[in-house]
């Protein structure tokens, strides 16, 4: 929009002079200063005045020419223009300026561009509307730019900046590193700002009894029985005081020694642990079978590779307790047949084991209880490792062990002197080393001892001739050395006596014509010497005869006719 505003120079007195004079600056009062001796009050007409040219005459529509008085009052009448029209020039420019020198030549520059004398004596006053838009955004983009460059204001803005970039970083740091030290302390801050604190003592606060409503309930008993016990550095939640006592039965029927219970990576330890943790049936520490259960527990634990030891049970279904117990999807191998082993269900029901009948009936079919051990059949089965002892303090009224074609290893202890109902031993083909315990001899109920395929060393205890009982004796493919003793007549018995493949030495003994129900007799691949003596022909029911891969030398004794029965007869690799 274009505004032009038009000022008859004759009535310039009557201009409208704005009310408010603050900060107008000196020039502005003494124009506009009020009584006589204000220039706006001394301001004649257009004319007056001496002229320029003397020879032109001034009428009252105004001088063509300009005299020194007019000029003067032209000056002054721009002056007075250019102040009275600061507000609007502010307004469309956005130029405000504080310091009189900077504004007055401001407004002269835009008064030559604004303010315009027309011939007839008129002046225009241009607003600036007939200028394109760009030139005003140039304009207050420039005055902008001038307040910026101004130092103060520079600094200042300089200094705000760094001083929020500074905080920002100092809490960021703060943030990512967690530390602590970068928190200044009291003695810190003490240090750095020279004040003093004054320490006032804070009086400890005064214990008010809590009402009956606010005491809470004493701990249950099964709370105060849950404890924490570690093991293998890991902190486990366990019933202490039913762990003490279990451990305290165990340890009193010397099942288990000291040294194996307190071996927190024993078998014997992860046996009592599942005991008292994870047993679904929870037996009592006075419960009757609590040690048949935890003498099979051991030889689990011995004879399965797995990490369990510490690991709890999964049992996810009611099918699966009755079936076997899973393992928590641990990398093991597990025995092929493992039915309900370490389950819920009674011992009598788990894969492999044979109880005596009880009261309950004959066989106990389908029934889930608990039991006298009489057998043991895991023949082929996958069992790895050592084998413990523990079964034999454990299972008093064992009758049957059978334990072959597996990966065991170990000795045959003292221990085995304990079962005493025993009559069925077979531990065929596994690592089992070292010698045979003389309380083998203590077995008086033992029929049949097969422990070929093994790494016995040593020699036969003469013991194992007590066992008058004993039909069948294998103790074939074993490193046993010495020689056969004479004490083998008392065992008559024996219908089977296979003693190949060790190391024997010396000769056969007389007293061989005593076993009159053998059957079956190999002495062969050992180092057997001497001639055979002529009381072999007693035996007058043997089957078979097997004298190969000896040093038996002479001839061969014309009794050995008399076997009327003898389906095979081996004498080859000898020195007949």
């Amino acid at each position: 929009r274009s505004l032009h505003t038009n000022h008859n120079l004759q009535n310039i007195k009557n201009l409208n002079k704005k009310p408010n004079t603050a900060g107008k600056g000196p020039r502005w009062n003494a124009i506009n200063s009020g009584g006589t001796g204000g220039l706006w009050s001394a301001l004649p007409v257009w004319g007056g005045g001496q002229q320029v040219d003397t020879t032109a005459s001034v009428t009252s529509g105004g001088s063509r020419f300009r005299d020194v008085e007019g000029e003067r009052l032209l000056s002054i009448a721009n002056e007075r223009v250019k102040i009275d029209n600061m507000s609007v020039l502010d307004a469309e420019f956005g130029n405000v300026h504080n310091d009189d020198d900077a504004a007055e030549e401001d407004y002269d520059s835009l008064l030559r561009r604004r303010a315009f004398l027309n011939k007839d004596g008129t002046m225009t006053l241009n607003h600036g509307s007939g200028e394109s838009a760009s030139s005003s955004r140039r304009v207050m983009r420039k005055t902008c730019l001038r307040t910026i460059k101004r130092p103060a204001v520079l600094i200042c803005a300089v200094g705000i900046a760094i001083a929020v970039v500074s905080g920002t970083m100092t809490m960021y740091n703060k943030f990512m590193t967690n530390d602590s030290s970068a928190v200044p302390t009291i003695e810190e801050e003490k240090s750095e700002n020279d004040s003093t604190y004054e320490v006032v003592d804070i009086p400890p606060p005064v214990d008010i009894p809590p009402s009956a409503d606010e005491i809470p309930p004493p701990p249950s008993a099964d709370e105060t029985k849950i404890t924490e016990l570690e093991v293998d550095n890991v902190m486990i939640d366990i019933d202490k005081e039913r762990f003490d006592q279990m451990k305290a039965v165990i340890l009193e029927s010397r099942v288990s020694t000291p040294a194996a219970i307190q071996d927190t990576t024993s078998a014997q330890f992860a046996a009592l642990l599942w005991l008292v943790r994870e047993d679904p049936s929870h037996l009592d520490p006075d419960n009757t079978y609590l040690l048949q259960r935890y003498g099979l527990a051991v030889l689990w634990f011995s004879t399965t590779k797995n990490k369990y030891y510490h690991v709890s049970g999964e049992y996810t279904t009611a099918e699966e307790n009755e079936n076997g117990r899973k393992l928590n999807g641990q990398d093991i191998e597990k025995w092929f047949q493992h039915d309900s082993w370490l389950s819920g269900l009674g011992i009598c029901e788990w894969s492999g084991i044979k109880c005596h009948p009880n009261e309950d009936g004959p066989d106990n079919v389908g029934n889930n209880y608990d039991g006298d051990v009489k057998a043991i059949y895991l023949r082929r089965n996958n069992l790895r490792g050592a084998f413990p002892s523990d079964i034999f303090r454990a299972l008093p009224l064992l009758k049957m062990l059978d334990l072959s074609d597996n990966a065991l290893a170990g000795t045959i202890s003292e221990d085995i002197g304990q079962l005493s109902g025993l009559e069925y031993f077979n531990f065929t083909a596994n690592n089992i080393a070292g010698s045979l315990p003389d309380s083998i001899g203590d077995l008086s109920l033992l029929t049949e001892f097969h422990i070929s395929f093994n790494q016995l060393d040593s020699t036969i205890p003469y013991s194992i001739y007590k066992l008058e009982k004993l039909r069948e004796l294998d103790l074939s493919r074993n490193s046993l050395a010495a020689t056969i003793p004479h004490e083998i007549g008392a065992m008559k018995e024996l219908t089977s006596l296979n003693l190949a493949y060790n190391s024997l030495e010396g000769s056969l003994p007389h007293e061989l014509n005593n076993l009159q129900s053998l059957r079956k007799l190999d002495v062969s691949h050992n180092k057997l010497q001497s001639s055979l003596p002529k009381e072999i022909g007693s035996i007058t029911y043997l089957r078979s005869l097997d004298l190969s891969h000896n040093e038996f030398e002479g001839d061969l004794p014309k009794s050995i006719g008399n076997l009327e029965h003898l389906d095979e007869l081996y004498l080859n690799d000898n020195d007949f």
